[in-house]
């Protein structure tokens, strides 16, 4: 068993199987509402099709949609959220993207907001660790220390992301839903409670 990045850097909430109305089996989770008020906005949810669109908080709720993820699947998904929320921050001109891990650590100091986890994908390891690691080494230290190592006391994570790319996550960034092999995902306060890192700041 391992554990993903997506799980420590989010609050977990599990969901009992619900039995179908037909009474065959287990029915397949479609939308989700969940507790959110508008000025935990701007929201990031998942979509029916494993990615992440703009949510709107409405009468204090906000609906999200599970995909199909088996556990130790979540990788792709965090892939998915970094190509995402980088498109929306250009389109929307957030100031959430930096072309290194130091400079997307004071970004979000700047904010107001305190740097919890450090996200890295396999070519930042081994400068945050001092050693080459896999994914999968990287997986197994997390699970068995929570976190793969530590810089200031932020927790360095490792995630699937393409080459080259890193988030830094704030302290309460929202909430992994998971029923059986299908997740959902809710990220609150989606321009400043992560800060990307990649190539292509404009």
């Amino acid at each position: 068993m391992r554990v993903s990045a997506l799980e420590l850097v989010l609050e977990t909430e599990r969901i009992r199987r619900q039995a179908s109305v037909t009474g065959a089996g287990f029915a397949v989770p479609a939308l989700y509402q969940y507790p959110a008020e508008p000025d935990e906005g701007p929201f990031l949810v998942t979509n029916a099709r494993g990615s992440f669109l703009l949510g709107r908080s409405k009468y204090g709720v906000i609906r999200l949609a599970f995909s199909e993820c088996p556990l130790g699947g979540e990788s792709r998904l965090f892939s998915e959220l970094h190509r995402v929320l980088w498109g929306i921050s250009v389109q929307s001109q957030w100031s959430n993207r930096c072309s290194s891990i130091a400079q997307a650590v004071a970004r979000m100091r700047e904010s107001g907001l305190e740097p919890r986890a450090i996200v890295v994908s396999p070519s930042f390891l081994e400068d945050a660790c001092g050693t080459a690691l896999t994914l999968g080494e990287a997986e197994e230290m997390m699970l068995a220390q929570g976190h793969v190592a530590e810089s200031d006391g932020v927790k360095v994570l490792a995630a699937g992301l393409p080459e080259g790319t890193a988030f830094v996550a704030a302290a309460s960034v929202g909430v992994y839903f998971r029923i059986d092999q299908h997740l959902g995902v809710l990220i609150r306060r989606a321009d400043r409670s992560l800060v990307l890192v990649g190539d292509e700041v404009a």
